[in-house]
């Protein structure tokens, strides 16, 4: 890595909140955050020579190099160097993001009470501020149409979209005893993902690497398009393709442009938790000790039906559907396509067991004691 007249990261950060106490035991609150970054990060492959060449409509864009292997930098007696990181500061457009929440509260009759919060986030970046890679090259290697080192903001990995958050709790009195019983819902926009090629046509970081998002072609792009035939014939793919292209929200109203970076995002969740939770008053020598039980039941409506309460993982954040085979000649520059059919959808429920994130039912029990 090499850095040059590089400032650390900074952005700019406000905040604006306002509190409202109606009648009949009510609140309102609202707050809109917004951050702007100043300084922020860019990374450029110096070791890689600019593309001259590019490929025709409908899916134009730039050749990096036409061998198998990247064109590196000519070094006399060879160049023993892959990637050669500059680390700058970018000087484009720079990220943002910003944020909107409303929360009531409501306190009913017979001690119960709600609390519902709606919140709208949108963040833009070119790349993460919290990198997704250990190493430089892998915070270069961002999905682009016309490669890494002129890539532009898109929307982050970290894209919130829309986020509904509601908590119902009842209170049981027996005497000097408590009993909460609470549900917790969580309604959450998926994760944003890219839609990208098996294989690269720009061969910037290698033609096995899968970076390069795909152009989502109309009706009659594909049918000028070259297909290879496979397991299935040029014409059947093409219609496959077409089949799948109109049965995905995203890509079908965007067909007859590039996919953007997280453009897609994975299925809209609904998960519900149950919280019980048993308040008992004890003495300790002479001293009196609150002891709470409590039995919490993650996806607690997966419990009741294995349909319910799923949640979705897509590997990498990124899926593969059509992939590049090669150009048909190194003239035109052709590019030959194969798309692979397939059930399904490109997500695959989540198999995590961790509690708020596992598309299954987890229980536990715990104690809490209290010592004054």
């Amino acid at each position: 890595m090499i850095a040059r007249n590089y400032k650390y990261p900074t952005v700019f950060r406000a905040s604006l909140s306002a509190d409202k106490k109606f009648k009949n035991n009510w609140t309102f609150t609202t707050e809109i955050l917004f951050t702007k970054n100043i300084h922020e990060n860019r990374y450029i492959n110096v070791n890689v020579l600019p593309p001259t060449r590019v490929t025709p409509l409908p899916d134009s864009r730039y050749v990096w190099s036409l061998n198998t292997q990247v064109n590196r930098i000519p070094i006399p007696g060879g160049n023993p160097y892959t990637n050669i990181i500059l680390l700058g500061n970018n000087h484009d457009e720079k990220g943002f993001s910003y944020s909107f929440t409303a929360v009531i509260n409501k306190s009913l009759r017979d001690n119960l009470s709600i609390n519902v919060a709606y919140t709208y986030g949108n963040s833009v970046a070119l790349v993460e501020p919290i990198g997704l890679s250990s190493t430089l090259g892998g915070q270069w290697a961002v999905k682009t149409v016309n490669g890494k080192n002129i890539a532009s903001r898109s929307i982050s990995d970290f894209d919130l979209g829309h986020r509904i958050y509601a908590t119902l709790t009842k209170k049981i009195y027996y005497g000097n005893w408590l009993t909460l019983i609470t549900l917790f819902y969580n309604g959450q926009s998926g994760s944003p993902y890219s839609y990208v090629y098996d294989g690269s046509i720009l061969n910037d970081a290698g033609r096995l690497s899968n970076f390069d998002l795909i152009y989502i072609p109309t009706q009659s792009d594909l049918n000028n398009m070259q297909f290879i035939p496979g397991a299935n014939t040029a014409q059947e793919q093409k219609q496959l393709l077409n089949n799948f292209i109109e049965s995905d929200k995203y890509l079908r109203k965007h067909r007859g442009h590039f996919a953007e970076r997280n453009g897609a995002r994975l299925p809209f969740t609904h998960i519900v938790d149950l919280r019980i939770q048993q308040d008992l008053k004890i003495k300790l020598k002479k001293n009196e000790t609150r002891l709470s039980i409590i039995y919490d039941v993650f996806n607690f409506t997966q419990m009741l039906n294995k349909n319910w309460g799923r949640t979705y993982f897509l590997s990498g954040d990124h899926y593969a559907l059509i992939s590049f085979v090669g150009f048909e000649n190194n003239t035109t520059l052709k590019p030959q396509y194969q798309f692979t059919p397939f059930s399904g959808k490109p997500w695959t429920v989540q198999n995590s067991t961790a509690p708020g994130n596992s598309a299954r039912w987890i229980s536990q029990l715990g104690i809490k004691i209290y010592f004054n």
